[in-house]
């Protein structure tokens, strides 16, 4: 059974005052209140207009209008927070933070969608990519990246570097050449990247004596980032390339590093300033050497067809005559002249391509342009990123490049190493000192030693440099067999039993 105020409360809420009993109840409580006013202390200042009553007292409060105009305008200034405000703190954020996913979902695929041309968006992915292993690095230093973060990181990585190949593959299709370049210009992005994990690897090992424990570490990132850089590496050196097309984009990057480097002058130190003149003195040396092997290339190649097309012609006209007069005679009679003609012609044509050939030692332009290319790149890298420049030397991004006449001093340096063993080699060679193991490569030297001569005065740098060092490693172990044997103050060589070298390289160059 019901308790009673279970039921009283029930059967109240049933009862509804009709309204000549609400009007009748009113009245009894007006009536009331004229009778028995409030004390003077509770009264408040004002009184109410409506039918004479005083006012009741109450705290003090104001109230404020807002005009609808007003209202309007604090939504939409409210708005512009929430579309522009938000996107722009949340570019901070780092992984880990509220907004990251503004920045990373929202922001950048806004952006990502807004940007139209193949070659801006593989410079976009690739600018995802840089942000990435920023963001990581930052982490790092403050001993916030953990093992998961770090391999959500890779995987963005990965992510950002599958989607720039994509872009590429598909601008091949449509444009080979700008797929090529646009190659080039990500894997130079991506070897600097590495080349900045390499670096703040080894300045955090370097700062503990150690390697970075955990929250420290971008061992896995950095490999994720090589090998994607490796992948980048082989892919666009597979790719063909107009000369033309490349120069332009050569000429394009090399007014914009003069640009950056005419604005970091002035902040940069007097140590990176001369790095990065050296750096920009090697590309325009490379292009320059680029441009006269294109100018020479196709002349000289018309040459050697044409040659070939005349020869052939030459050598081919008595061969025929004489084997219509076999047939005629049912007898075939070799001729001494149809064999001079023939070796006349071939001495011709291997002449004429020999003289072509040092010419065209042999400057691949492409390659020449390619390398001074991502030059530029780096370079304007190491202008622009921070980063960079504090984990990476200039040396370690962009090596120097010797120019010819350094390269010629080096050559000198250990050309001269070379002659002085040599001659302690022969000298124990004319003396019956030598075995025959020493005999026999006393005689691969001289043979070493006459093609330097050969390389250098036909200007052949690069061979001359191969083969000085071979000569160096020869002569230097040599040396090493014959011991403690050392030159009298005036050797006596006998004549036609040993012989010396040949000029010097300065004689050479000179000759």
């Amino acid at each position: 059974m019901k308790r009673f105020s279970e039921q009283f409360k029930k059967k109240s809420e049933t009862i509804r005052m009709r309204a000549n009993e609400r009007a009748d109840l009113r009245d009894r409580l007006v009536s009331y209140m004229e009778y028995h006013p409030l004390p003077a202390d509770m009264r408040t200042t004002s009184m109410s207009t409506k039918k004479g009553v005083k006012g009741i007292p109450s705290e003090a409060f104001r109230i404020i209008s807002i005009h609808k105009h007003y209202l309007q305008g604090f939504a939409g200034v409210f708005a512009v927070f929430l579309i522009v405000g938000i996107p722009l703190i949340a570019e901070r954020a780092v992984p880990g933070d509220m907004l990251y996913a503004v920045k990373t979902n929202i922001s950048e695929e806004v952006r990502a969608t807004l940007t139209l041309s193949p070659y801006a968006k593989v410079e976009w992915e690739t600018q995802r990519l840089e942000r990435r292993v920023a963001e990581a690095r930052l982490l790092a230093r403050e001993g916030k990246l953990t093992a998961e973060t770090e391999a959500k990181v890779a995987m963005a990585v990965k992510a950002h570097s599958d989607a720039a190949q994509l872009e590429i593959a598909q601008m091949r299709e449509g444009d080979a050449d700008e797929a090529a370049i646009a190659e080039i210009a990500f894997a130079s992005a991506l070897e600097v990247q590495s080349e900045v994990l390499e670096g703040h690897i080894a300045l955090a090992t370097k700062a503990t004596g150690s390697e970075a424990g955990e929250g420290s570490s971008v061992v896995a990132l950095a490999s994720v980032v090589h090998q994607a850089a490796g992948i980048a590496q082989v892919a666009q050196g597979q790719a063909g390339l107009s000369y033309e097309k490349l120069r332009g984009r050569v000429e394009t990057e090399s007014t914009y590093a003069y640009e950056l480097f005419a604005s970091v002058h002035k902040h940069a130190s007097a140590a990176e300033v001369l790095d990065i003149e050296r750096r920009l003195a090697d590309v325009e040396r490379k292009v320059a050497a680029a441009d006269t092997a294109h100018s020479q290339v196709l002349p000289q190649e018309a040459v050697v067809e044409e040659i070939t097309e005349v020869v052939s012609e030459d050598s081919a006209a008595p061969t025929q005559e004489l084997q219509d007069e076999a047939l005629e005679q049912e007898e075939t009679v070799p001729t001494a002249e149809s064999q001079t003609v023939d070796a006349q012609a071939q001495t011709a044509v291997r002449e004429e391509t020999a003289a072509v050939a040092p010419m065209k030692e042999v400057v691949d332009v492409v390659s020449v342009l390619r390398a001074a290319l991502k030059d530029l790149q780096k370079i304007n890298a190491f202008m622009t990123d921070i980063d960079v420049r504090q984990n990476v030397t200039m040396e370690e991004l962009v090596p120097v490049v010797p120019t010819d006449d350094e390269r010629y001093a080096a050559i000198n340096v250990s050309y001269a190493q070379v002659k002085a063993d040599h001659q302690l080699i022969a000298y124990a060679v004319t003396s019956g000192l030598a075995n025959e193991k020493i005999q026999l490569g006393y005689k691969t030297l001289q043979t070493m030693v006459q093609n330097i001569d050969a390389a250098l005065s036909l200007g052949n740098i690069s061979q001359a440099e191969s083969l000085t060092k071979e000569a160096l490693l020869l002569s230097s172990d040599m040396r090493t067999l014959l011991g403690d044997i050392e030159l009298p103050a005036e050797p006596e060589v006998t004549e036609g039993k040993a012989t010396t070298t040949s000029a010097t390289t300065e004689e050479v160059m000179r000759g």
